[in-house]
């Protein structure tokens, strides 16, 4: 007889051989109440270090998504998986300006240079999860709502 067991919990290295960064997960830390009107003012403070910049760049990348959401259909995914690489470059010059470093526009663009293809994946991931909660949404509403679900929201 075999020491096998199938229904034995699987056994894996599960020890990172990532080098730790400086944005490495930590134990959640507890703050006061208080503590937000602070973090509006540092957010403040990143601001207006390169306010003009972030005016402009902000600008840019909203006109990016109008322009991207006016095609019909494909516009409204592209948007989705578009997202994660425009909040990374945001990101970016965050943290930049937060760290004292050169800002330039084209760090808007970070999330497009680096790592594209798994921002992209997270947008997929986020663009099918949106699609699983409107069909679980429809379902409820069909259930409820019965076969007039469509003509029903069809009128507004």
């Amino acid at each position: 007889m075999s020491d096998f067991n199938p229904y034995e919990q699987p056994q894996a290295d599960v020890v990172s051989h990532m080098p730790p960064t400086s944005l490495s997960l930590h134990a959640p830390v507890r703050v006061s109440f208080g503590r937000g009107a602070s973090w509006i003012a540092e957010a403040w403070t990143i601001f207006t270090r390169n306010g003009w910049l972030w005016i402009g760049g902000v600008l840019v990348l909203w006109l990016l998504s109008v322009v991207v959401g006016l095609v019909p259909l494909l516009g409204s995914i592209l948007s989705v998986v578009l997202s994660p690489m425009i909040y990374a470059g945001a990101y970016m010059v965050a943290k930049k300006s937060d760290c004292g470093e050169e800002v330039r526009f084209e760090d808007f663009f970070a999330g497009f240079q680096t790592r594209a293809g798994m921002l992209a994946a997270l947008g997929g991931v986020s663009l099918v999860m949106l699609v699983a909660l409107l069909a679980i949404g429809f379902a409820v509403g069909w259930v409820l709502l019965g076969g007039d679900a469509l003509s029903t929201f069809a009128t507004m």
